[in-house]
């Protein structure tokens, strides 16, 4: 998940700071929360404290697998051919 997410984080900040702190927060509330989400889920795994077992470790994944469920079929909506299945849901 490290490697997955470093590239995106790294490409939002760059967009972050292209497009200043206020315009990008106002498109990106969904994704910001996600990255903030993810880092903080691979910070807290590394931690003594709390560890891959702990509640909020799964609590935060519970939250990301759904988000990025959402997120695929927001991204599957572009293909014509899916579009009926994502109405569906």
């Amino acid at each position: 998940m490290n490697i997955g997410l470093v590239y995106p984080v790294v490409y939002e900040l760059t967009q972050l700071i292209k497009t200043g702190f206020w315009e990008y927060i106002g498109d990106n509330k969904v994704d910001v929360l996600y990255y903030i989400a993810g880092m903080t889920n691979i910070i807290l795994q590394y931690n003594k404290d709390f560890g891959p077992t702990s509640v909020t470790c799964k609590v935060l994944m519970c939250y990301l697998v759904v988000n990025m469920i959402v997120k695929s079929f927001f991204y599957l909506r572009i293909f014509e051919s899916m579009t009926g299945i994502v109405v569906m849901l």
